[in-house]
């Protein structure tokens, strides 16, 4: 058995693609935020990307976490947006009732 491939692919496979993976998320996770906008986001982006692994430990640390409920609630409120200007589509086209339309707007509303 050659040793140095078995510890090459050691330290690749539990060093180096778990690395590769945290760095990747952070990037995800800073697209994804609709709290950080414009040049802060920019900031964020070429501080990750120039010091991988600083940059990356710096993100996670300091960045602000959105509560639960916040996170939900805006879940819930781009689900709702999304239902209502679909039911507003249809009834524009007439393939629901005005009534059809008020009585699912207000179930939606209600939740």
């Amino acid at each position: 058995m050659d040793w140095e491939v078995f510890w090459a692919t050691l330290v690749v496979l539990f060093i180096v693609v778990p690395m590769i993976m945290i760095w990747s998320f952070a990037i995800i996770d800073l697209f994804r935020r609709h709290d950080l906008r414009g040049i802060v986001k920019v900031g964020w982006f070429f501080f990750i990307l120039f010091l991988p692994i600083i940059g990356t430990i710096v993100y996670y640390l300091v960045r602000p976490v959105l509560p639960d409920d916040e996170f939900a609630q805006y879940n819930q409120t781009s689900y709702v947006s999304d239902k209502l200007s679909v039911l507003s589509e249809l009834r524009d086209r007439g393939e629901i009732t005005p009534e059809e339309y008020t009585r699912q707007r207000d179930r939606l509303l209600s939740t």
